[in-house]
């Protein structure tokens, strides 16, 4: 089983996590790209499932308005959004259709 977590993709500027965690790396996996930061990938990642997390960043490469009072859909990239949308369709489709059938 894998795991894709969007999050806070307001932004044209988004990356993956190649693994994390605060104690422990767990790495995202043979199929997933493996940074030491904690998202809701972390869970499945540490009961041994494959996972991989795709974060927006902001002009200054942070995770901005991450949780603040400015994380409202003013400040979201409107334009980005149906490309987005078609992005990462695209890649749960070929992330699944890679993985090996049980």
């Amino acid at each position: 089983m894998r795991f894709v977590n969007l999050d806070n993709l307001g932004t044209r500027m988004v990356t993956y996590l190649r693994g994390e965690g605060m104690l422990f790396h767990h790495r995202a996996g043979a199929q997933f790209r493996n940074t030491r930061i904690c998202s809701c990938r972390l869970p499945p990642s540490a009961l041994g499932f494959e996972a991989i997390s795709f974060l927006g960043k902001d002009a200054a490469g942070r995770m901005g308005n991450y949780h603040w009072h400015t994380d409202t859909f003013g400040n979201v990239d409107a334009e980005f959004l149906p490309f987005g949308q078609r992005f990462f369709l695209e890649f749960v489709k070929r992330a699944m259709a890679a993985q090996p059938s049980s």
